[in-house]
């Protein structure tokens, strides 16, 4: 009797979990968005595919075999392409079945990221997530730069011919002596926009060579010229930027490339590098994805390598408290990375009393120390006693407990840089901080092209 009673229990237990099942391959917050939803509500998601291989194995082939970036790069683009339209194929035909059936609407393949993202009806949840073929599914959270704080909007005092104090602090002045300034070195970011029109920025735009598209990535208003984005995009159904975000790309460009040639005042930690930008952040209706694709391979052409950016800066993360580890963005930046190119991210501000654990997704990621690679905001100005700054935000990883973040500290308060109109303003934060970074990137590819190319790393 006792052993058919315990027969009993495990068949319950099994239905139980073949019926619910589907909720261990949901994301933590997509399991909590859908709870009160109803299932005939459709909701935005990525759904990721199973590869035949991982991103790690990958880019261990492509650093390993190939000699230069540019070679790894071309053969990566295949690969993925390959791989993605192979293993996605019966999941696009169920899914297009779905849209013919008013299930689901804006269905889209992605090869950077083997996944697809759709706007599905949450009663389909269950049978896709069973899919043999799908590892799970995620919310698509929203983007939101790294919120920071205006210092100072002296333009007399700053901007003069000596050296701006934060580049003082990373020795770029002794890098430039060695006529390290970043030439040949391309720089990306992921941003509100950025005024393309302003006199520090305006020379080292790439998109003067003649291809604009894969210098500027505007998805909201598709203009070829680089500018911010303000109410005049869309202006009955996007909500305006306030004033500070609207300034936030062009303030971190500056700090990366920053010169004006016609006045030699120098902002930037390499101004001689390129520049080309991506406008997704903080702004509706614009998908990160679609934006790590554009950079990946700016032009569409795997066999060209010069539109390449050697480095995407990140100033920009999701509230870990909304996310947490949630691996949503893990594939295209391992992918990324694997294609040649490097991101640094912001590690995020605190704007209450500092908190451990509190570094931003996705640079909060535990995996090693060169991963998701997180820059914290430190004082510079008082030279005795470089602290970091209150409100950047604090480590360990709350991913694990004990892996250290943020993995860098760069100046990050009150760092003078470019805003919109031709202006000059000093802003602090984490997003101050990262480019100093970004921009000390562009300097070692200047130095050593195929430099961070990592050929053997425990973890494989």
């Amino acid at each position: 009797m006792r052993k058919l009673l315990i027969i009993k229990a495990l068949t319950i237990i099994i239905l139980l979990l073949s019926v619910s099942g589907f909720a261990g391959s949901l994301s933590q917050g997509l399991a909590k968005k859908i709870k009160n939803t109803n299932q005939s509500d459709k909701i935005d998601v990525l759904i990721l595919v199973k590869n035949s291989q991982g991103p790690f194995v990958l880019r261990k082939e492509l650093a390993n075999k190939y000699k230069s970036i540019a070679e790894s790069h071309r053969i990566g683009i295949g690969r993925l392409r390959t791989e993605s339209a192979r293993s996605q194929k019966g999941l696009m035909e169920i899914l297009k079945n779905h849209e013919s059936a008013g299930l689901s609407a804006h269905t889209k393949g992605h090869w950077l990221i083997n996944g697809i993202t759709t706007q599905i009806a949450v009663s389909e949840l269950e049978s896709l997530a069973g899919h043999p073929d799908v590892i799970s599914i995620q919310i698509i959270p929203k983007i939101e730069s790294i919120k920071s704080e205006e210092t100072s909007s002296s333009l007399s005092a700053n901007l003069a011919t000596s050296v701006e104090p934060n580049l003082e602090a990373i020795g770029a002045p002794q890098a430039w002596a060695q006529e390290l300034t970043g030439k040949g070195s391309l720089i990306c970011s992921f941003d509100t926009g950025v005024d393309g029109l302003h006199p520090a920025l305006f020379d080292n735009w790439k998109g003067h060579d003649g291809d604009s598209s894969a210098a500027w990535y505007d998805p909201l208003g598709k203009q070829p010229f680089p500018h911010t984005l303000p109410e005049a995009v869309f202006p009955h159904t996007t909500p305006t930027l306030p004033a500070f975000l609207q300034k936030h790309g062009t303030h971190t460009m500056g700090i990366m490339v920053g010169h004006d040639d016609n006045t030699g005042d120098t902002i930037g930690v390499a101004p001689d590098a390129k520049w080309i930008s991506a406008a997704v952040i903080d702004l509706p209706y614009t998908s990160i994805i679609d934006a790590f694709e554009w950079a990946a391979d700016p032009d569409g052409d795997p066999n060209t390598f010069d539109d390449v950016p050697d480095v995407i800066n990140h100033s920009w993360g999701t509230l870990n408290e909304i996310v947490g580890c949630d691996d949503f963005l893990w594939e295209l930046i391992d992918n990324t990375e694997a294609l040649g190119i490097v991101n640094i991210f912001a590690a995020g501000n605190y704007t209450e009393w500092p908190h451990d654990q509190t570094i931003a997704n996705p640079a909060n990621r535990a995996n090693d120390s060169l991963d998701c690679f997180a820059v914290g905001n430190f004082n510079h100005i008082t030279t005795s006693d470089n602290k970091i700054v209150s409100t950047s935000a604090r480590g360990p990883s709350d991913c694990d407990g004990v892996s250290i973040k943020p993995n860098v500290v760069a100046p990050g308060l009150a760092i003078f840089s470019s805003i919109p109109n031709g202006d000059y303003e000093s802003f602090t934060g984490t997003s101050m901080a990262a480019p100093h970074v970004s921009g000390a990137v562009a300097i070692l590819r200047q130095y050593a092209p195929n430099s961070t190319r990592l050929k053997s790393r425990k973890r494989y």
